[in-house]
């Protein structure tokens, strides 16, 4: 079963840490680099449903706990019904992974909105040279009217299979450690 949230003020987007890039810690010895790479599942200009795959690449030496782990998929609402969240498939199960919404406030160019995705401790950790899989994303809205991707920050019509996503940012314990906010 979907796991689900329509949390729409859960909080406001900011700062959140950091300036781009890579690296940060992993809990262990050496460095660890994580990335996020995306696919999208619905290319069209407009949908009523932002379907995506986010896996996430650890790069680095060591071992991280994915519940320390956060990723921020950020957009456009273009409307104002609640938003809802769905996990349809995930290697490491649903049920260890949580989405939901905050507004960007003020909105700046391609979101208004950011979907944080998190894992819970029975995700496990992500090995060295591992990845997460592909985490099987929906996004909608209540009323499943349409939304425009083409004016969205972390849409890319052309990640049609797996690719590097500097524009998803992926925070270790709240420290921006991959990507560029928007």
């Amino acid at each position: 079963m979907p796991s689900t949230t329509a949390d729409e003020n859960c909080g406001s987007s900011g700062s959140g840490g950091g300036s781009g890039g890579s690296g940060g810690s992993g809990g262990g010895p050496g460095p660890a680099t994580v990335t996020a790479d995306y696919e999208t599942s619905t290319a069209s200009a407009t949908t009523s449903t932002i379907s995506n795959q986010i896996e996430l690449v650890n790069h680095g030496t060591s071992a991280i706990p994915l519940a320390n782990l956060t990723i921020r998929y950020w957009f456009t609402e273009d409307g104002s019904q609640p938003l809802e969240y769905a996990c349809d498939y995930a290697p490491i199960g649903c049920s260890n992974v949580a989405g939901s919404f905050a507004t960007v406030s003020p909105a700046v160019t391609g979101a208004d909105h950011y979907l944080q995705i998190g894992f819970t401790s029975g995700a496990g950790s992500l090995a060295p040279g591992a990845s997460t899989g592909g985490l099987q994303n929906r996004i909608y809205q209540a009323s499943y009217a349409t939304m425009t991707q083409t004016n969205d920050y972390s849409f890319n019509a052309a990640d049609t299979s797996f690719t590097a996503s500097p524009v998803i940012t992926v925070y270790d314990n709240g420290t921006l450690i991959y990507g560029t906010e928007p």
